[in-house]
Order: structure tokens, then C-alpha cells, then sequence
């Protein structure tokens, strides 16, 4: 994973985050923010750049239908046909950001890409036909964890307070639960793509909503698309991974992994 290099569309509350996370295990990091690079001052690329030189892309933009920062089709058929061999692409933003049809054929054309694909053209219809040549599909929940419903329902309460000229009687750390795992332990010799992998699986491994999610593909339109509905409105508790502490020890390289990952450091 360190080798590879790493393209992020859309730097906001989200990709910017991930951007973060990127630099600090030490990687190899491209962003594309057209609008945030007319605003500002920073090391941002264009999108055919990203396109061209990076080996995993991710997208985290709004869905504009028109305009001069429209992203509808924003990785269209001629973009898509441009991936590098071997290239990862990752769509947790809108689905129609990614032209659907053109992916499914791309995909269906060159076995040596791999889709993530949190969200679809057309939803709560997908094509069935795409999900199934994805590595991993979900269904939209990528920002269902519960410590973040938690943090919008208390962005709601303080602004209802504010509103009111009411003090606020009860704070988000009041009703956060325990979470279930309290921390994780390695060895000096564990390397650092095992560590990363087992802290991360272990607050969340996203092929269980996979899994989930492709049972759901089956039936006709109506029977999936309820499906789908019914994946994100009974959707499990899900933990982030900022409460997980982990023991580090004098390991340099897993103290690096835990500060980039917003874990706690134990001792």
C-alpha cells in the first residue's frame, strides 16, 4: 500500500479527513478540489492528472447536475477507459458522480480493475450486473456509524438550544455508549501492513455489509430495491475508530499508523 499512490476527489469534511489519514501513514497523496483550489492557496491537481498518475482514486464530491464545477459523469466513459492497470476506484460520494453503464463495461473489459462502490446511479435501483463485478459493494452507509448519527442528532439539539436561548442540558459525551472493543496489543515484530489491516478490521470490516448487500440482489426491481431500503433502515450499530486504544509499545512505525488513524495511544 505504501508504493501506490493515491488520488482523493473532492477535499471536504470527508476527503479531506481521508487526505489527512493518507499523509499521516506517510503515503503518497493527489487531491482534485476545483472549487477549494479557487479559494485557496494549495498543492491541488486536476482531475486528469489524478486520473493519469494514481494507482487508487477515491471520490468524496458533491453531486452538481450543472455549472462550472458539475461533477454528474464526472468519471465518464473516456475517463474511466484512461485508469491505470491495475487501478483501485472508490466512489463513496454520489453514485451518478461515476457513469454507471460505462464502469460496468470497463470492469466487464479489464479484470485487472477493482470497484468500491458505496453508492449507485439511480438508487435505491442498482445494476445488479455492476455490483457484481465490484470487489466490494454497499449499500450507501458509508456515514451510518453511530457516532455519527449521534453527532448530527447533538448538531440539531445545540442548534435547537441556540435557537431558544436555552442552555444545553445534556452533552454528546453523556449518551456516547462504551464501545465494545477497548483496545488492541502487538507484538514488536508484527508488521505494519498486518497492523493496519487487524485495526481497522476490527472496528469495521466492510465485507460484512458486502456480504449483506449481495443477498439483497436478488428477487425483481421491486424486491431489491427494498432490499436496499431495508440494508440502510435496519442497519446494526457500527463503532468509529476513535475510541479504540491501542499498545504500541517503542514501535515507531505502529505509533505512526495509530496517530494517522485518529486512534489513542495506550501509556
Amino acid at each position: 500500500l505504501a508504493d501506490l499512490r493515491y488520488g482523493v476527489v473532492g477535499a471536504g469534511e470527508v476527503g479531506g479527513r481521508l487526505v489527512e489519514v493518507l499523509r499521516g501513514l506517510g503515503w503518497n497523496v493527489r487531491v482534485c478540489d476545483p472549487p477549494r483550489q479557487a479559494r485557496e492557496t494549495g498543492e491541488f491537481v486536476g482531475l486528469d492528472e489524478i486520473i493519469e498518475e494514481c494507482d487508487v482514486i477515491s471520490l468524496h464530491t458533491p453531486l452538481i447536475l450543472e455549472g462550472e464545477h458539475a461533477t454528474f459523469h464526472l468519471l465518464d466513459q473516456a475517463r474511466l477507459e484512461r485508469l491505470r492497470p491495475g487501478a483501485w476506484l472508490i466512489n463513496a460520494s454520489r453514485g451518478a458522480v461515476v457513469d454507471n453503464a460505462a464502469l460496468r463495461e470497463q470492469l466487464a473489459q479489464r479484470p485487472d480493475i477493482q470497484a468500491v462502490l458505496d453508492v449507485w446511479e439511480g438508487e435505491p435501483q442498482v445494476d445488479v450486473a455492476l455490483a457484481e463485478l465490484c470487489w466490494i459493494a454497499t449499500p450507501h452507509i458509508a456515514g451510518y456509524s453511530l457516532d455519527g448519527k449521534l453527532r448530527g442528532t447533538a448538531q440539531v439539539y445545540q442548534a435547537f438550544c441556540a435557537s431558544r436561548g436555552l442552555e444545553p442540558k445534556v452533552e454528546l459525551a453523556e449518551l456516547m455508549p462504551e464501545t465494545p472493543l477497548r483496545g488492541l496489543s502487538f507484538a514488536e515484530t508484527a508488521s505494519p501492513e498486518d497492523m493496519l489491516a487487524t485495526i481497522c478490521r476490527a472496528v469495521y470490516d466492510p465485507r460484512r455489509d458486502d456480504a449483506a448487500f449481495r443477498r439483497s440482489l436478488a428477487g425483481d426491481d421491486e424486491q431489491r430495491r427494498a432490499g436496499f431500503d431495508r440494508l440502510r433502515k435496519q442497519y446494526p450499530p457500527r463503532r468509529e475508530i476513535d475510541g479504540l486504544e491501542i499498545e504500541a509499545g517503542s514501535h515507531a512505525q505502529l505509533q505512526q499508523i495509530v496517530r494517522a488513524l485518529g486512534c489513542r495511544l495506550k501509556g
